[in-house]
């Protein structure tokens, strides 16, 4: 009985040998040791250390070193059934060892879920705000698109404006040219029918002389009485001559004031244009200024979408919260607003200075108009007076009443050019409305910058514009007032 209970307590030593080198080969990580008892300082698997163990190797044991035991020391069942006993207990351990190991497995790979999860929800949103960066960026392409399409659009409408202007100031100076003719015309024909009215008068004098002097022949006495009394008629009359000669004379150096009045009026005018050609010069150049201004402020468009573009790839890499990339995002869309706006008033800007332009243009025109129309007029109150004063008694003692201008020529002038510039300017301002619209759609009021010399040059273009009355254009009797 003896030595068959030898042979089972190998093979269970052998079982158990094996049971803890699978043990030893599954813990692929260093695991926390527990103590078994008090006696034994160390864990289970340091087997060293253990002097009860030391009897027992962890290799199989073989016939003979059995059969020695079994021959030379009976104690030794007892040391093999407290190792089978301690063995138990290490298994015992290893178990609620294992049990602990695959809670915190089945935790881990809870948790390793959870984070997939989080990842993939994290992709997803990523993947939505690429989109939607990619709308926007579609967006921001088209509108500055139409804003191209509108600037040349605008540029366009520019350059007819001025081809109109030109057009216009031509078929004015071919007007007045018509009307200056045809006051020439007009003055001739005068002339001519004073002349035939003198002939006519002439005629019927020497007729009327002729057959006094037929009479007279007849009675030679009474006619050297006459001679006499005719003498005294010819002193008479070259006195009224000398009269007529001085009262010429003081006409002449009344003209001649007048004519350098003109000239002084005439170096003024001139001045004045000077001034407005500086003014002119000066808008340019502040024109230019703006332009300046509006590139720079589209490079600084240009590298803050680029800034954009870097946090977009910034935040792509680093998987941070959305309200930082909304907070970013409603940043840069508050910028590029800010920035349209003060494009849109730079727009306005100019247009308002463009204005003042054509207005300064056309006070331009009109000044020299204005100087020929004076000359003219003082040039014609003499030549009136002169043939006024050329009736002799000689003529009969008649004399042609005063020449006086139509009406419509007298009182149409200034209403043509007032009604002409208020059209031309109500065109100007529909034009300007037309492009601000079409530019902004009408949504962004404007807003002038600060310290912008705008508001300072106005008082210039009032004191271009500080006449009462507009000037008077050239009256056209053949037609009716001439519109713009």
């Amino acid at each position: 009985m003896a030595d068959r209970g030898k042979p089972s307590e190998g093979k269970a030593v052998r079982s158990l040998w094996s049971k803890d080198v699978a043990a030893q080969l599954w813990h692929s990580t260093p695991v926390k040791q527990r103590s078994v008892g008090s006696g034994q300082p160390s864990g289970p698997m340091d087997r060293s250390t253990n002097p009860g163990f030391r009897g027992s190797s962890l290799d199989p044991p073989d016939s003979h070193s059995l059969y020695s035991l079994q021959e030379t020391k009976l104690p030794v069942n007892d040391l093999s059934g407290s190792t089978i006993q301690r063995q138990r207990r290490e298994i015992q351990l290893l178990m609620e060892e294992l049990k602990d190991r695959e809670v915190e497995l089945n935790a881990m790979a809870t948790s390793h879920h959870k984070q997939h999860q989080v990842w993939e929800q994290d992709r997803q949103t990523v993947r939505m705000l690429e989109q939607r960066c990619a709308r926007l960026h579609e967006e921001v392409q088209k509108r500055n698109e139409l804003i191209g399409a509108v600037t040349t659009r605008m540029l366009a409408v520019e350059s007819r404006e001025e081809e109109a202007q030109k057009e216009l100031s031509a078929a004015r100076q071919q007007l007045c040219g018509l009307q200056q003719e045809q006051r020439v015309i007009r003055d001739r024909c005068r002339d001519c029918e004073e002349k035939n009215q003198s002939l006519s008068s002439t005629v019927t004098a020497l007729s009327t002389q002729v057959g006094s002097l037929q009479a007279r022949e007849e009675e030679l006495s009474s006619m050297l009485r006459l001679k006499e009394k005719d003498a005294t008629e010819a002193a008479a009359q070259i006195l009224s001559l000398s009269g007529r000669l001085r009262d010429v004379e003081a006409l002449l150096t009344e003209s001649r004031s007048q004519e350098s009045r003109l000239l002084r009026d005439m170096d003024d005018h001139k001045r004045r244009s000077k001034e407005a050609k500086h003014e002119a010069s000066w808008l340019k150049d502040q024109v230019q200024q703006q332009a300046v201004q509006s590139s720079t402020q589209r490079e600084e468009i240009i590298r803050l979408k680029q800034e954009l573009q870097l946090l977009h790839r910034d935040v792509a890499l680093s998987g941070e919260g959305d309200s930082w990339k909304d907070e970013l995002l409603d940043l840069c869309r508050s910028k590029q607003e800010r920035i349209m706006a003060e494009l849109h008033c730079l727009r306005q800007v100019c247009e308002n200075q463009r204005q003042e332009l054509q207005l300064l243009h056309l006070n331009q025109g009109r000044a020299p108009e204005a100087l020929r129309q004076k000359t003219s007029e003082s040039l014609g109150e003499p030549t009136c007076k002169c043939v006024n004063h050329q009736s002799p008694s000689s003529l009969g003692g008649k004399t042609p009443p005063p020449v006086q201008d139509p009406p419509y020529l007298t009182q149409g002038g200034g209403h043509l050019s007032g009604s002409s510039l208020q059209r031309l300017m109500d065109e100007l301002l529909v034009s300007s409305e037309k492009t601000d619209s079409a530019g902004d759609g009408g949504t962004v009021q404007p807003r002038h910058p600060e310290g912008f010399p705008w508001r300072q040059q106005q008082p210039n273009a009032s004191r271009v514009q500080a006449s009462p009355t507009p000037p008077e254009a050239c009256p056209c009797p053949s037609s009716a007032p001439w519109t713009a």
